[in-house]
């Protein structure tokens, strides 16, 4: 894993804690209106959010773990996750936010992509 791959990385783990972060604490406030739901269904859905955040918090680790295995043993994981991340992107697109497809499915593109230099 080069430089580059290691520090796109980890700022996808970043991201990935963000997005847990805001499903666990901030999910009627944040997240629900950006996947437009209203506001009783948003209060409904807090444990359905904290679920999510659960996958995004394996993601983030699963990433740093990645970033600090070493190029032969990280790499791996890293492409996994990265097209893992992408292909929850391209899901999150048509049946939430297309600006979660941006954040999250840029995000592993760009790692799939520093894997690659």
């Amino acid at each position: 894993m080069s430089g580059i791959a290691f520090w796109v990385v980890l700022a996808a783990a970043v991201i990935q804690l963000g997005f847990a972060f805001a499903e666990t604490f901030r999910w009627v406030e944040k997240v629900a209106p950006l996947a437009k739901l209203p506001p009783e269904v948003a209060r409904a859905t807090v444990g359905l959010g904290k679920n999510f955040a659960i996958y995004n918090l394996l993601i983030a680790l699963g990433l740093i773990w990645a970033a600090f295995y070493g190029a032969a043993n990280g790499a791996p994981m890293a492409y996994y996750l990265g097209a893992f991340m992408v292909v929850a992107g391209v899901v999150a697109g048509p049946t939430a936010s297309w600006i979660i497809t941006m954040a999250q499915g840029g995000a592993g593109l760009l790692v799939l992509l520093s894997l690659c230099i």
